[in-house]
This record gives C-alpha cells, sequence and structure tokens, in this order.
C-alpha cells in the first residue's frame, strides 16, 4: 500500500487501535469504487458480477433487491400458514 493511503499497514500492527466500522466501511466503498469504474470501462461488466459469474470458485454473492426479498418472505410466511392450518385440520378430524 502506498503511504498516502488511510489504512497503511502500519496502523494494523497496533491491535489496541479500533477504527470506527463506519471509517471501514467508507474506506472499502472508495477502494471498490476505483476499481469497480476501471474494470467496468475496460471489460464492460461490474467488478461484483465478474467475481460472482465468472469465478465461482470464491462464492462471491450478489444481493438481493428489498422487492425480492420481502416476496420470499411472504412465500415462506404462506407455505408456514398452510402447513399449521393443514395439521389443524387432520387433528380436528
Amino acid at each position: 500500500m502506498s503511504p498516502s493511503c488511510p489504512l497503511s499497514a502500519s496502523k494494523f500492527a497496533n491491535p489496541a487501535k479500533d477504527y470506527k466500522t463506519t471509517y471501514i466501511k467508507t474506506v472499502t466503498k472508495e477502494v471498490y469504487d476505483k476499481i469497480n469504474k476501471r474494470f467496468e470501462s475496460e471489460y464492460g461488466i461490474s467488478f461484483d458480477q465478474a467475481l460472482h459469474f465468472k469465478t465461482p470458485g470464491i462464492n462471491v454473492q450478489l444481493k438481493e433487491n428489498r422487492m425480492v426479498k420481502k416476496a420470499e418472505a411472504r412465500k415462506t410466511a404462506r407455505k408456514y400458514r398452510q402447513k399449521i392450518q393443514d395439521e389443524w385440520q387432520i387433528s380436528q378430524m
């Protein structure tokens, strides 16, 4: 890493120093944005998609959007509710 980088190796050498999660997230996001911008301009695909689809061995997962997560949660709840109702009907007989 270059000396101008805020997360130089010398800072991580001191385990007593605690970095805030927001700071680490901010720096990581900045690094990813720089890599992704260049990668996308050269190869025509975003960096996370390339990691996910082109190299499946490293197990990078794409984040699902909120609507898909909500739909899956509703579907799971529906299945559970139907299972309980079926069990009640069987036990009432």
